[in-house]
């Protein structure tokens, strides 16, 4: 064999052992972004399943604070941008809730001047961001429900938390509550009747559809 014809051979042997080990790289890295694409998607529908029995359990305790006058919508909208976590039409009004299961925790608002200054205290932290949320919320539905003369209100309800004993806090206009005040107020009296609060479920509903 001549020198020319083995260097040939020598070269298309490299060429054919590079394009081996190309495809091979190939499906390595196509292997691999399979794999990981099945775990995002693993972990995508385990977080959604922890959101899902999260917001079933955050619902069930809420209707048990109301009575058969308290009629309930939970996770109304279907993005971040309209989402509202639970809203109570009740013969009072309208309550935009958010919950928080807090066993054992202080919960305080402090001021650092006058009106407007308030800051909701859990655990010792600055979570003032939780009624910031509650008030883009009840903002939402207050605009949906603008052409009735009805009240719409917020309500922060904290479960087994320690709330003060002496004065019912508010921050934002929005009551804090326990269980027992927030009970009271679901169950409170009111002129909105079975009517009204029927047409203002259907506007709710119209106003923030699920996905």
């Amino acid at each position: 064999m001549s020198s020319s014809t083995f260097e040939r051979l020598r070269q298309r042997r490299a060429q054919a052992a590079g394009e081996n080990l190309a495809a091979l790289a190939s499906g390595s890295v196509d292997r691999l972004m399979a794999d990981l694409d099945s775990t995002l998607t693993r972990e995508r529908a385990r977080r959604h399943a922890e959101q899902d029995e999260e917001a079933r359990s955050a619902a069930e305790c809420l209707e048990a604070l109301g009575d058969q006058t308290t009629w309930w919508l939970h996770r109304l909208g279907s993005s971040a941008a309209d989402h509202v976590d639970h809203v109570a039409l009740t013969p009072s009004g309208i309550w935009v809730v958010a919950l928080w299961h807090e066993p054992g925790a202080r919960v305080e608002v402090v001021f650092s001047g006058g009106p407007g200054t308030e800051r909701l205290m859990v655990r010792g932290k600055d979570r003032t961001d939780r009624v910031q949320l509650l008030a883009a919320q009840h903002r939402a539905v207050r605009h949906a429900l603008a052409a009735y003369d009805v009240p719409v209100r917020g309500l922060l309800v904290f479960l087994d938390a320690q709330l003060p004993t002496i004065w019912a806090p508010t921050v934002g206009d929005f009551p804090v509550a326990d269980a027992d005040l927030a009970r009271d107020e679901l169950t409170a009296d009111g002129r909105v009747d079975d009517r009204l609060r029927l047409e203002l479920r259907r506007v709710l509903r119209s106003s923030f559809p699920a996905a």
